[in-house]
């Protein structure tokens, strides 16, 4: 009592602990009494108190100040892990600086000099995910607010965390997931921030980075032939051939892109140019052939590869009279130029749809 202050409740409080009540009668024949002891959590520390418990008509020779109680607690103050970023992002690469090199590709990966996360490429209209270990490594249990802050004019859903709020044991890690699904050809960005409740220590008690991430789609040119018609199209020319004689020309493709590629020859077209509706496409002549028809491909970034398109003639073309009219002039006047459309097919790329004109 020589050390602590009397309440009005009759409780007794000393330091940071309040015990409560401060007297009390227990009677004999096995009566108990509990004495309920609080503590106030104050900063990062340890308290330590010796609590006399004073006993009538026991013999004062014996501890004059009552049989000694110790009373001990340790205050703590919720936190994360805000600084080791070799654990925060487990699954990713983690970069101190920035490449030296401007070209090198930086996807998934996260740059200390920079504090920011690079998602990197990503196809357009696909998610990708990253997994944000949150680690709690203090004594108590904590919770961790999440938040996304998208900078400026990103469609809706660009950025995502489906769970805003997470709970973590004592010494115990949980993972958040930070989605990016870009709307459009253009690069995007925004701040992820982990806010600790009640987390009093500016050292540990948020957890903020900034996230970058591009959208993007795979891109095929045709390198090979280099001749191009009135919209831009490659141009396979061949010159007059004799039937049954043959010329072989090479088809180069490239992906130019930083994404692999998924490539497909699909139609034959019979006319030039291609009707806007697939189904009104006639079967292209038999003199073509091309040895990648149908064939589905992957190309790797600044790939390419090669393929060859051959012309055969079995017959000669010709005009076809309009109803009601006689041909007129010798074969040679009659006779008319093959004509065909090759198309190729970039997967996940809708205006990605290329033809060689035959």
């Amino acid at each position: 009592e020589a050390n602590g202050v009397v309440g009005a409740d009759g409780s007794l409080k000393f330091g940071n602990f309040t015990v409560s009540p401060a007297t009390g009668t227990v009677a004999p024949n096995g009566d108990k009494q509990t004495v309920t002891v609080e503590f106030s959590a104050e900063g990062k520390q340890q308290f330590f108190e010796v609590l006399g418990i004073k006993i009538s008509e026991r013999d004062p020779a014996t501890d004059l100040l009552g049989m000694p109680y110790e009373l001990s607690a340790e205050s703590c103050i919720p936190g994360i892990v805000n600084s080791d970023f070799l654990q925060i992002f487990e699954e990713a690469a983690v970069w101190r600086k920035p490449s030296d090199d401007p070209s090198e590709l930086i996807k998934s990966t996260f740059v200390e000099e920079e504090r920011c996360f690079h998602f990197g490429p990503n196809m357009v209209n696909q998610r990708q995910e990253v997994r944000v270990k949150i680690i709690n490594p203090t004594k108590v249990n904590v919770s961790v607010d999440l938040a996304l802050t998208t900078k400026g004019d990103a469609p809706e859903g660009t950025f995502e965390i489906l769970e805003p709020k997470l709970t973590l044991p004592m010494h115990e890690h949980r993972y958040a997931t930070i989605y990016f699904t870009p709307g459009g050809l253009e690069t995007f960005t925004a701040v992820f921030e982990a806010t600790v409740e009640n987390g009093t220590d500016d050292k540990t008690n948020k957890l903020a980075f900034d996230i970058v991430g591009e959208g993007t789609l795979p891109r095929v040119t045709i390198k090979a032939p280099a001749g191009r018609n009135d919209a831009g199209q490659a141009l396979a020319s061949f010159r007059r051939l004799l039937v049954g004689k043959s010329q072989s020309i090479p088809i180069v493709i490239a992906n130019e892109g930083i994404l692999p590629a998924k490539v497909r020859f699909g139609h034959k077209v019979g006319e030039w140019p291609p009707p806007e509706d697939p189904m009104k496409w006639k079967t292209g002549p038999k003199c073509f052939h091309f040895d990648g028809m149908g064939a589905e491909l992957f190309l790797k970034p600044k790939e390419e590869q090669h393929y060859t398109l051959q012309f055969r003639p079995k017959a000669i073309a010709r005009k076809a009279a309009a109803e009601g009219e006689e041909e007129e002039g010798g074969a040679e006047a009659n006779q008319e130029t093959f004509k065909a459309g090759l198309e190729m097919i970039v997967h996940s790329n809708e205006y990605e749809r290329n033809y060689i004109q035959l």
